[in-house]
C-alpha cells in the first residue's frame, strides 16, 4: 500500500507529489515484471503529470488531492495539515508516530501551562526514530527539564537501592539508601541532554546542562582528572569555534551555577572524599576559565 512503501522508504521528509510518483514508479515496476511488453514510464515522466495537481499534505495519509492546476507546483513547498490541539504527552507522540505536522508553539504553551512529569514520556517522544530530540528539548522549559532530572536521579537511586553496590542503613524509621564508591547508572535524560541539549537554550538558561555535566562528572570514581576531562568534554559542543572569550564566559557561568546548584541529591558514604575532589576541580578549573580575578569567591 502507499503508506506501508511511504513508512518502509521514509519518503515523509519529501514533497508529496514526489511521494506519490515513487509510489506509482514502484507499482509500474512491479507490474512491468509480471508483463513483458509493459515498459513502467521515467520516474521524471511520472513526476511532470504528478506535479500538476493541487495537492495537500496528509502526513499520516494519502494526500489529498483537489484537482488539476495548469503550473508544476514548487516541489519546496506544500500547504499540510496540522494538528495544533494535541493536549496530551499520548496524544503527541501517536501525531508524530503518525508523521503528523504539529504546531510546535501550540505544544510549547502547553508544556509551559502543564509541565511534563513523566521522565519515560518525554523519553518516548525525544526518540530519533519519532522526533528530533533537539527538537523536543527546545520546546520544554529549562525548569521542567532540570526538575525532570532530578526526578530522574531520584528514581535511579530508589531503583538502586536492591543492587549489591548499595547498602541499607535501617536500623530506625526511615531508610536512607548510600551509594558505595560513586555510580553513574542507567540516566537517559540526562544523556540525552549531555548530547541533544539545543546550544541556543544554554546561552539562556544553562541549569539542566550544567547540572547533567556536573552530576555526570561527581557519580565517577574519585579523580581530579577524570571529573575535569568528564566536565570539559561536556562543555565542548557548546563551546567548539567560538573563541576564547566565550569559552571564559561560559566556564565562568558553569562554575557559579556549581558554586549556587551544585550539591548532589545522592548520598554518598564517601561524601567528605567527594567534597574535596569538589573543591579541586572547581579550584582547577576556575583557575584556568575565570575571567576576572575579583570572580575567585569560591
Amino acid at each position: 500500500t502507499f503508506l506501508e512503501f511511504v513508512s518502509a522508504t521514509s519518503a515523509y521528509r519529501v514533497h508529496p507529489a514526489v511521494r506519490l510518483t515513487a509510489w506509482i514508479r514502484h507499482i509500474l515496476l512491479a507490474v512491468s515484471q509480471q508483463i513483458a511488453i509493459f515498459r513502467a514510464p521515467d520516474f521524471d515522466d511520472i513526476l511532470g503529470v504528478i506535479s500538476k495537481l493541487d495537492i495537500v499534505d496528509h502526513p499520516s495519509f494519502v494526500p489529498i488531492i483537489y484537482g488539476q492546476i495548469h503550473a508544476a507546483v514548487d516541489l519546496n513547498v506544500c500547504d499540510t495539515l496540522v494538528y495544533p490541539h494535541v493536549a496530551t504527552l499520548d496524544g503527541i507522540y501517536e501525531a508524530l508516530a503518525r508523521h503528523e505536522a504539529l504546531d510546535w508553539t501550540a505544544v510549547q504553551k502547553q508544556w509551559a501551562r502543564d509541565p511534563i512529569t513523566s521522565v519515560n514520556d518525554l523519553l518516548r517522544i525525544a526518540n530519533p526514530s519519532i522526533a528530533d530530540p533537539k527538537k523536543v528539548l527546545s520546546h520544554v522549559t529549562p525548569q521542567n527539564l532540570y526538575g525532570l532530572l532530578q526526578r530522574e536521579q531520584r528514581q535511579d537511586l530508589h531503583a538502586s537501592s536492591d543492587d549489591s553496590g548499595m547498602r541499607e542503613n535501617s536500623g530506625e524509621r526511615g531508610a536512607v539508601v548510600v551509594f558505595g564508591t560513586g555510580s553513574n547508572n542507567d540516566m537517559p535524560l540526562r544523556d540525552l541532554i549531555l548530547t541533544k541539549y539545543p546550544a541556543h537554550m544554554a546561552s539562556k538558561d544553562a541549569s539542566p546542562l550544567f547540572w547533567a555535566i556536573w552530576q555526570n562528572a561527581i557519580t565517577q570514581s574519585l579523580e581530579t582528572s577524570s571529573w575535569i576531562a568528564l566536565i570539559e568534554s561536556g562543555m565542548e559542543r557548546f563551546i567548539r569555534d567560538k573563541g576564547e572569550s566565550h569559552t571564559r564566559a561560559f566556564f565562568s557561568r558553569f562554575l557559579m551555577w556549581v558554586g549556587g546548584y551544585g550539591r548532589s541529591i545522592i548520598p554518598f558514604r564517601d561524601a567528605r572524599e567527594r567534597t574535596e575532589v569538589s573543591m579541586q576541580v572547581i579550584t582547577t578549573l576556575a583557575n584556568k576559565y575565570f575571567e576576572r580575578p575579583e570572580q575567585h569567591v569560591l
